[in-house]
């Protein structure tokens, strides 16, 4: 009964995290179609934000995302296994502000999303994935069982840790500025 309650629970606050997602964009942006993005774990969250804008009856043309994997049970333990791995790696050097307390919240907490996601469901959005050769990347093109318009893979410059990174985050850009363009065009298609 516990772990049903404890589901339940876990469910609600996740329900309620999408919809304040979902009214901060609104109050931004008040009419659709919207474009999201998100980065790695962002993805997902863009994907599940979607997914609650569609059932209030919003339009979500596309979502962009930056190396994203469908989250579920077997990404997320070879998500886990990587992480412990490179936590015993000595050379790592963590950035002094990793280590704030904030800072350690909100790993806490993007942590616990991830644990009890699953990424499922259909959105009618396109689907573009800025993908990089990762152990997950046969399981990024799953993705395309998600939506019910089109999954575009891009080839991303760098590793996953690097796409943002000042010796690649120029070429990057200019993937997403280049998709961005193709959605802009097709807008502006449907409307002549």
């Amino acid at each position: 009964m516990q772990h049903v309650m404890t589901l339940m629970k876990c469910k609600n606050d996740h329900d309620e995290m999408l919809n304040e997602y979902v009214d901060q964009i609104t109050n931004i942006q008040s009419e659709g179609p919207y474009v999201l993005f998100g980065y790695s774990g962002g993805g997902n969250l863009a994907f599940e934000v979607a997914k609650t804008m569609e059932q209030r009856g919003m339009q979500v043309s596309d979502i962009i995302m930056l190396d994203t994997t469908p989250w579920n049970k077997e990404v997320q333990e070879i998500a886990s296994t990587i992480l412990a791995e490179a936590a015993n790696l000595a050379h790592l050097d963590a950035l002094e502000w990793t280590a704030t307390p904030y800072a350690q919240n909100k790993r806490t907490k993007f942590l616990m999303y991830m644990e009890n996601l699953t990424n499922s469901g259909l959105v009618e959005a396109n689907i573009h994935n800025i993908v990089v050769d990762t152990v997950t990347r046969l399981l990024k093109k799953k993705w395309i069982n998600t939506t019910s318009k089109a999954y575009i893979e891009y080839n991303g410059i760098g590793t996953h840790d690097e796409l943002l990174n000042p010796e690649y985050i120029q070429e990057n850009v200019e993937i997403i500025k280049q998709i961005l363009n193709k959605i802009k065009d097709k807008a502006f298609e449907e409307m002549v």
